[in-house]
């Protein structure tokens, strides 16, 4: 406790969610809130051998079949990650609710050439997709992304529709600079003329 006398569980009323690196080894842990108290998520802190920058939840359990697939599917949360690998859909691993970094993207390059984004359906999710583009086509990377037909989040795509669905759905992944145009597209009715013009 700051007052010096006892301790608190830094990770009360959380449910744990183990993290790992590449190699297997246990390097942290992830507390998703069960009582609606804030933050949602809260991770170890960061240290040597905790950095999210540099770090891939799943990666271990996944590396093996990125190498047989030459594909990585990427998603946001531990919980898309969870609901997919659950599914049986090898490949797949995430960011841990972070921005992706160059090191991560560093990191599926030593696996993979081809990287799947499967972010959150909604306009964050789809900001975060072009976003982390950039950083994953810097590392050399082939990148594509998810149309998730009006769905929250992968999770809720599994959930609500199966894994038959969710293969459909991932084998019509768009190019990303096709999905970066229909994100624009969707986007320039809404814009002044002055505005169109800055954008070209």
């Amino acid at each position: 406790r700051k007052e010096k006398n006892g301790y608190y569980d830094r990770f009360r009323h959380r449910l744990m969610i183990p993290i790992h690196s590449d190699t297997g080894a246990l390097v942290g842990f992830g507390g998703r809130s069960l009582d609606g108290s804030d933050p949602k998520y809260l991770n170890s802190p960061e240290s040597e051998l905790f950095n999210k920058s540099r770090l891939l939840y799943n990666l271990h359990r996944s590396k093996d079949a990125m190498r047989r697939y030459d594909r990585a599917i990427l998603v946001e949360g531990y919980f898309d990650a969870i609901a997919i690998d659950h599914a049986g859909v090898p490949g797949v691993v995430a960011s841990m609710g972070t921005s992706l970094t160059a090191g991560q993207a560093s990191l599926l390059r030593r696996y993979t050439r081809r990287v799947v984004l499967a972010y959150d359906g909604d306009d964050a999710g789809r900001n975060a997709t072009l976003r982390a583009a950039p950083i994953l086509l810097a590392a050399g990377l082939h990148v594509e992304a998810l149309d998730l037909e009006g769905e929250k989040d992968p999770d809720s795509l599994i959930e609500k529709h199966g894994t038959d669905r969710f293969l459909e759905v991932l084998s019509g992944a768009s190019d990303i600079f096709e999905f970066a145009v229909g994100v624009w597209g969707q986007d320039v009715g809404s814009l002044s003329g002055r505005e169109k013009s800055e954008r070209v």
